[in-house]
């Protein structure tokens, strides 16, 4: 039934089995099945179904669980909205999902623009990534991300801090494509 453990550290209760406890074994996370991704970030972890929704719980300081607001979630909540995702990827307080159409959407922290909508305002539930409609890969890093389009080209935006977006800039809110 492709179900979901977790073990570790669980002070944000990031290990989504209804407590803050940690855990030295796998335990089973509660509620979720037909799991077919799995995305961790530095305190929330979201599971994809194969029926296109996506769960998330821990640390939701940012808005990094999807659900409209900014309280922790011991338990798997299922993220606002989200009914079509085919792919799921998690930075640090962030997450992004791939839409079945090609369209990406993120949500939690947005200081260096890594949820792709322009701005740089956290958001507690998806928004659409400007632009790309078309997506067939997606990678989140840590501040950052990435699409690639059915036609071949790499769209990135976030933090070029360390050169990441391969452009000059400091940052992007909204993707650019990668020369």
């Amino acid at each position: 039934t492709r179900q979901v453990e977790c073990w570790g550290g669980n002070a944000s209760g990031q290990l989504g089995d209804g407590t803050t406890s940690d855990h030295t074994r796998p335990e089973l996370v509660p509620g979720l099945s037909d799991v077919i991704d799995v995305a961790v970030g530095r305190g929330h972890s979201c599971a994809l179904q194969s029926a296109g929704t996506v769960a998330c719980w821990g640390d939701n300081s940012k808005g990094q669980v999807g659900v409209g607001d900014r309280v922790d979630r011991l338990t798997p909540t299922a993220v606002s909205g989200l009914t079509d995702a085919v792919e799921l990827r998690s930075g640090n307080f962030s997450s992004c999902a791939r839409r079945a159409s090609g369209a990406v959407v993120c949500w939690g922290e947005n200081l260096f623009g890594q949820l792709g909508d322009g701005t740089t305002t956290t958001r507690t539930v998806p928004v659409d990534v400007l632009g790309v409609t078309d997506a067939i890969g997606l990678t989140v890093g840590t501040t950052q991300a990435c699409a690639l389009r059915a036609g071949g080209q790499i769209f990135c935006w976030g933090s070029n801090r360390r050169g990441e977006l391969g452009l000059p800039a400091q940052w992007s809110p909204a993707p650019i494509v990668v020369p």
